[in-house]
């Protein structure tokens, strides 16, 4: 019998051996050292918090209830009974939360209690939980059933969206690009199906482009992968979408996604080899073949859709949430009041995809599914596509019954209401729940009620946003059907085209290109290309007319020429109008800019002209107030009633105003006035020219001029003594201004700016505060999403949705801290460029809608916000504010601005030293309050912005005032910055500190109160002010600066004590050192050398004694010796490892020459037998040529002779 071998199984191992290589590669042999815990797949990271969030709450109730255990059945009841009644709804108007949300909730803790404890819960308890919560729980709580309807972005939804982001929005983004990339983002979602992150966190090594052709044309196309797809973390099989560029038939521009990922794509410098949109359309593949066009090596691992900031793209990928969040926003202002999710598009090109004949695998791999069941269940309409009617019938079956019906699931409203009128916004504010709310905040100051405030704002928000709700839903309201309605209508609907259309060109031609139905290569396509790639690469911080635009990157102006990139960006229009201002006036003699139809007047009789034509042909605007946008004035201020007063010169009528301090003064005068001229109260006609409204009182005229408008009522204020009819001045501030001179380059002139325009202060949070107050002005320079008594700036990725409210305690004691007389006219300037229309004065004085007194607050001095009554702001708003309220403590007052053909002059009040007078004062011009500088005493830097504190000449101290550089001579500034070393004769230094490993020093300024005082850091103080203030502490005397000396006297209090080190120092005097031993003795103070007291010096310390610190430095000097030469030795073994290297390097070169030689030689033999070859080849042809004529002549010879037979 014989014993056949085991078969082998190719070069697989045999078992026994593959056991041995287990436990020799570390295989445990004892098994009872693994757990035996059951494992469970592993969360993604939202699902783990939530599921986190859910365990917490049974820990809370393991507290309250001890020795609770969820696999008991009725503890199990009782906790998802406490889950249901701690739970708040959304849908339920009661707050009552729904009962899939407690099953949720249920069954997540359930399964988080399994994971962390390794348990498992009983199946009859675990199979109890739902029948418990649907049948039981939801009549005892009770629970609601509602559930929320879904929504479908169907292709009328969609265009919606985009038609009012490229043609009518009114949102200001941070950055102009931040349109590109959600219109772009909102594409991806409707034509891909995708998920939120898996858009969001794409990067460019998940694209692949190529070009390839189309019907003899080329064609851009795109393949787009979801990496970061829903479950499929573990697959490389992940959904891939193509993007081409030839739709068919071509649909309008904005729905073409190959353009927007085009110029993303194009303004990243994404492509390896094309820089520009000519590159990249004039590409070309071989013909009938393909080429990929390969991404950038640095731009592979950069996400596709970055978030923005003010400077442009940055590196960091879009927040799936906040995306998410502006989408919906973007809804809302587009018509859809309950915003919208982004599974709105998925569910739509869902149920699109099922409708277009597709196979279910292949619409499982579209949509990234894994079970059938969920397209059915979770995507689909409820509406059936089937047409009955037309199947019982017998007739043609209709496809297109149920779009509508989707469409109609977002609610869409034609003439949304974005914000609440001045009159409902006035009957809200004087509800007691409001009122109530109001008083509750004003009571709970101090840092320890924030909490308790924030709630308070959210609970006061609430009550605006369910008014505006309930006008929104309201059965009576009329719906406009005239399209011409919108510039009468909220400034929301006309501020595209006020504003936006002539500060953004590649905007206002968009907006006329994408729209019409053309393709990627018409020239319509590549237009449009270039002003999306602009958008996202032009600065969006600053915008600017036409005729103001920078020209390569310099100030237009002929005589100027200064880099843009060097003025602030908050400067720069200001500085390009002034400059064109300064230079038509010394060529012209008269200049005047015509904010409505951009264009420059050079003679006042042109000027008066043009204010006719204007007039005449009706081409009047009909909002009134001065808007800014980035910085820019884009819309100058008009007066109503002076636009309809016939009796005035056109000038006069056409009067503007670019700031709004003096805007808002001029018709707290003039419309009151037009009131009283009236004969009849009872019937007041709006007084623009192009307003047939007609009133019923002074109240509905001033409701109608804001919203119909954009002019608000100024806040009625009264001012201390008014009740008795007289005003106390006697401790009124004066009005200083510096000297501000500027010299047009190539000219000999030079200019004095007496009155500065308000736009050009930037002040501190107490003036924005205060300035809220003011008014709220309907303006189209702001936008919200949502209305509020105080509507956030719009500029920030998150807007401030909340209304904030501030009593007029507080704003007293804001704009008057020390009770001193304000002027009635001085009103400090918007500090934010963009920011929505404010409405405090409603909200703080519910009378103002009947006041007859008018006193707009202000302070020629803007005071600090003090930590107390910081306390009583929304937080949400001190986070918007553009300058920290703990920089510089005060800021002299912002002149107005000088406006040829500004007819207004400036109320100025008595000028009144509350310190008294040291002199008599100096005056360049009291009539219009410009006083001379004696000195400057010391300089601040806040943000972009320096600070000189100014003494002036003719008074004390207690007057001096904080003031910019810009409004300061240029000869004063630099007289001070040739000998500034640091604040010296300005300061007082209090205290001492150090942060981060840095000294700072508490300073006081010189005449500013000591509310004022704050930290500055070491390298802003002179090194004088720190010896004088060591010596004081340390020694304890005091050492005039002017007296202290290395060199020491026998009446000086003090000595030095210094290392041998130092000892150069103490051989001269300090006026006979150099700059080098001044920044020494600066830097070494307290470490190498320090002051004693005398007597200190001889009765404890009869020699210096510095052995510990020797000693110290010895140790420190002997490790670091020995460092050194740890060093040295790794250096020369590097080195010889260095050598060696280059050892064998020059090795391998000379064997690379050496085969080099070899080949070139067996080169040289290989031609040479390749000629062999051809001559062999030759000589055998001739060869044959031979034979074959020989066989000729055999073949004759043959034929020739005689047969035999």
């Amino acid at each position: 019998m014989s014993i056949k071998p085991a078969k082998t199984r190719g070069r697989r191992l045999n078992p026994d051996k593959q056991i041995e290589a287990a436990i020799t590669s570390g295989l445990p042999k004892d098994s009872s050292s693994i757990d035996c815990k059951p494992v469970r797949s592993n969360l993604a990271p939202k699902s783990q918090l939530k599921y986190d969030n859910e365990y917490v709450m049974w820990e809370a109730y393991e507290r309250k209830f001890s020795g609770a255990d969820p696999r008991d059945m009725q503890c199990m009841k009782h906790f998802a009974e406490v889950i249901g009644r701690s739970t708040v709804g959304r849908l339920d108007e009661e707050g009552k939360a729904t009962v899939k949300t407690v099953r949720n909730k249920v069954r997540i803790f359930m399964s988080q209690w399994e994971r962390t404890n390794h348990l498992s819960i009983p199946r009859d308890v675990h199979d109890s939980m739902v029948p418990y919560i649907e049948d039981d729980l939801r009549h005892k709580i009770p629970l609601s059933i509602e559930e929320k309807a879904p929504t479908f972005l169907t292709i009328q939804n969609y265009l919606e969206m985009e038609e009012l982001l490229w043609q009518r929005d009114y949102h200001k983004y941070i950055h102009e690009g931040s349109r590109v990339d959600l219109s772009t983002l909102l594409k991806m979602h409707c034509y891909t199906a995708a998920r939120l992150q898996e858009i969001c966190q794409a990067t460019y090594k998940d694209l692949v482009c190529i070009i390839a052709w189309k019907d003899g044309e080329p064609e851009i196309k795109l393949s787009f992968k979801r990496e970061k797809c829903k479950n499929m973390a573990e697959t490389q099989k992940k959904p891939k979408h193509p993007i081409y560029e030839r739709l068919d038939p071509a649909p309008p521009l904005l729905a073409n996604p190959l353009l927007f990922l085009l110029s993303i794509m194009i303004s990243s410098n994404a492509f390896k080899n094309y820089k520009t949109a000519e590159d990249v359309l004039s590409a070309r593949a071989p013909k009938g073949k393909y080429r990929i066009m390969a991404w950038a090596h640095d731009v592979l691992d950069i996400p596709v859709f970055p978030e923005m900031s003010m400077d442009g793209p940055t590196e960091k990928a879009k927040n799936d949430a906040s995306w998410g969040k502006q989408c919906s926003e973007w809804a809302i202002r587009a018509g859809f009041p309950n915003g919208m999710g982004l599974h709105a598009p998925r569910r739509e090109e869902l149920i699109q995809v099922d409708d277009g004949g597709y196979s279910l695998g292949q619409v499982m791999k579209f949509a990234g599914h894994r079970n059938p069941k969920t397209l059915v269940g979770h995507y689909l309409s409820d509406m059936s596509n089937v047409d009955g009617a037309a199947a019982f019938l017998k007739l043609k079956a209709r496809g297109d019954l149920t779009e509508d019906f989707r469409s109609a699931s977002m609610g869409k409203i034609s003439d949304i209401q974005h914000s609440l009128a001045a009159k409902n916004l006035h009957d809200l504010v004087q509800r007691q729940d409001y009122i109530d709310l109001s008083e509750q905040i004003q009571n709970l100051a101090g840092k320890e009620f924030r909490t308790q405030r924030r709630y308070l704002y959210d609970q006061r928000h609430k009550l605006v946003t369910k008014e505006l709700k309930s006008l929104r839903n309201n059965p009576h309201r009329v719906h406009s059907t005239d399209s011409n309605e919108d510039q009468k209508g909220e400034w929301q609907r006309s501020y595209f085209d006020r504003v936006v259309r002539h500060m953004v060109p590649e905007r206002d031609r968009l907006a006329n290109t994408l729209p019409l139905a053309a393709s990627l290569r018409s020239p319509e396509g590549i237009s449009a290309l270039r002003d999306l790639v602009a958008l996202r690469t032009n600065d969006s911080t600053v915008a600017y007319q036409e005729v103001l635009r920078p020209v390569g990157g310099r100030c237009p102006v002929p005589t100027c020429s200064e880099k843009i990139t060097d003025i602030a960006s908050k400067d720069r229009w200001k500085h390009v109008y002034q400059c064109y201002t300064l230079y038509y006036q010394n060529h012209c003699g008269f200049a005047e800019f015509c904010f409505q139809c951009s264009q420059w007047i050079t003679s006042k009789e042109d000027w008066e002209d043009h204010c006719e034509h204007h007039i005449d042909n009706f081409d009047l605007p009909f909002r009134c107030d001065p808007v800014k946008f980035r910085c820019a004035v884009a819309c100058a201020g008009y007066c109503c009633r002076c636009l309809g007063n016939t009796s005035l010169p056109a000038t006069q009528r056409m009067q503007q105003f670019s700031d709004r301090t003096s805007w808002q003064r001029h018709i707290a005068k003039c419309i009151p006035d037009y009131v009283k001229s009236l004969d009849s109260k009872e019937s007041i006609p709006c007084p623009h020219p192009l307003c047939c409204a007609i009133l019923c009182s002074e109240s509905e005229l001033w409701c109608h001029l804001d919203d119909c408008h954009s002019t608000s009522k100024p806040n009625p204020r009264k001012r201390k003594g008014e009740e008795d009819g007289r005003v106390d001045i006697s401790s009124a501030k004066k009005r200083k201004r510096s000297k501000f001179q500027t010299r047009l380059k190539d000219d000999d002139f030079s200019c004095e700016f007496v009155n500065m325009s308000a736009n050009s202060f930037h002040p501190s949070p107490a003036d924005v505060i205060d300035m809220k107050v003011v008014s709220r002005s309907s303006s189209p320079d702001y936008s919200t999403s949502t209305n509020s008594i105080w509507d956030g700036p719009d500029d920030n990725s998150d807007d401030l949705n909340t209304d904030t409210s501030l009593s007029d305690d507080i704003f007293d004691a804001l704009s008057n801290p020390r009770d001193e007389c304000q002027s009635p006219w001085e009103i400090p300037v918007e500090a934010t460029d963009d920011a929505e229309p404010w409405h405090l004065d409603e909200v703080t004085h519910p009378s103002s809608l009947s006041g007859n007194d008018w006193t707009l607050p202000g302070c020629d001095t803007p005071p600090c916000v003090s930590n107390d009554l910081k306390e009583l702001i929304d937080p949400r708003l001190l986070d918007d504010f553009p300058h920290s309220v703990s920089g510089l403590p005060s800021f002299a007052n912002s002149p107005e601005e000088y406006i040829p053909g500004n007819q207004e002059s400036a109320i100025t009040q008595p000028l009144c030293s509350s310190q008294g007078l040291e002199s008599q004062p100096v005056a360049i011009d009291a009539e219009d309050g410009v006083w001379e500088v004696e000195a400057l005493l010391a300089k601040s830097k806040e943000r972009n912005t320096t600070w000189y504190l100014v003494k002036w000449k003719g008074f004390a101290h207690g007057d001096n005032t904080w003031e910019k550089r810009s409004d300061i001579s240029l000869n004063t500034i630099e007289s001070f910055e040739a000998t500034y070393k640091g604040n010296c004769s300005g300061v007082q230094l209090l205290k001492k500190r150090k942060r981060q490993g840095k000294v700072e020093y508490l300073v006081q300024w010189k005449g500013r109160p000591e509310v004022e005082n704050s930290w500055v850091k070491e390298g802003t103080v002179s090194s004088e002010r720190i010896v004088e203030f060591e010596a004081k502490t340390k020694l304890g005397i005091t050492v005039d600066p002017l007296e202290i000396r290395l060199i020491t006297r026998e009446q000086d209090p003090y000595s030095w004590q210094y290392l041998p080190a130092a000892s150069h120092l103490f051989q001269k005097n300090m006026s006979n050192h150099s700059i080098g031993a001044y920044m020494e003795l600066y830097r070494e103070i307290g470490s190498s050398f320090e002051a004693v007291a005398k007597e200190h010096l001889y009765l404890t310390r009869p020699a210096a004694n510095f052995t510990d610190k020797i000693t110290q430095l010895e140790t420190e000097n002997l490790r670091m010796v020995i460092e050194l030469n740890n060093c040295k030795n790794n250096a020369a073994i590097e080195l010889t490892k260095k050598q060696e290297a280059e050892e064998v390097a020059k090795q391998f070169k000379t064997m690379l020459h050496t085969v080099d030689l070899e080949n070139e030689s067996l080169k040289k033999d290989n031609q040479k037998w390749i000629s062999l070859a051809e001559e062999s080849r030759a000589k055998s042809a001739q060869s044959y040529l031979i034979v074959d004529e020989a066989l000729l002549i055999l073949d004759k010879l043959r034929s020739s002779l005689p047969s035999i037979h």
